[in-house]
């Protein structure tokens, strides 16, 4: 697996749900937002159902943003609609508002680093892409643990405010110094 930070990410085109229906997804569509691209591990689990609706649940919030919410996983697009036709208090994810991704060849995981071969499912990951198609910010979870809304929030508001990294590394003092309400003397 190669380190993705501050390259393009890896394009695909795959089936996804969104809104109950069936549709075609490519990264290139979103291309001039800021992208934050979930993996899962696995369909119908409680876990992963109640990680996506708790994203679903501040989509405002990124979407003020200009940020776009994707999910991936290893099934098929049939496991995905049957699954966002499930209501939330039976494990479902019913009227999540952003597009759950098929990836039943793995393809998608194996180009982010994420394919968990042995089981044959995605790792938990999230990928913050900026408005330039450069990756910016990549955490990976034991699909054990669960991501935070929130710090994938301020993760999204750093990537925004940040200034353009050159060489020798990024100048974003401002932004942690603002996160932690640092003062200069």
């Amino acid at each position: 697996m190669s380190l993705l930070i501050r390259k393009s990410p890896p394009e695909f085109t795959a089936q996804a749900v969104l809104d109950g229906k069936i549709i075609d997804c490519s990264l290139a569509d979103y291309m001039g937002k800021t992208i934050v691209l979930l993996f899962y591990p696995l369909n119908f689990s409680e876990l992963c159902a109640k990680e996506l609706q708790a994203f679903n649940t501040r989509i405002n919030d990124f979407k003020m943003r200009d940020a776009e919410l994707l999910a991936c996983s290893v099934s098929s697009i049939d496991a995905n609609l049957a699954w966002c036709r499930v209501a939330k208090k039976q494990n479902g994810i019913q009227n999540v508002s952003y597009p759950v991704i098929a990836d039943s060849d793995g393809s998608i995981s194996k180009s982010y680093g994420v394919y968990y071969k042995e089981y044959n499912m995605s790792m938990r990951g999230t990928f913050i892409i900026d408005k330039e198609f450069t990756v910016r910010a990549v955490q990976i979870y034991d699909n054990h643990l669960t991501r935070s809304v929130a710090n994938t929030l301020r993760l999204v508001d750093e990537v925004i405010q940040s200034r353009s990294f050159d060489e020798y590394g990024d100048d974003n003092t401002h932004v942690v110094d603002n996160y932690f309400n640092i003062t200069h003397i």
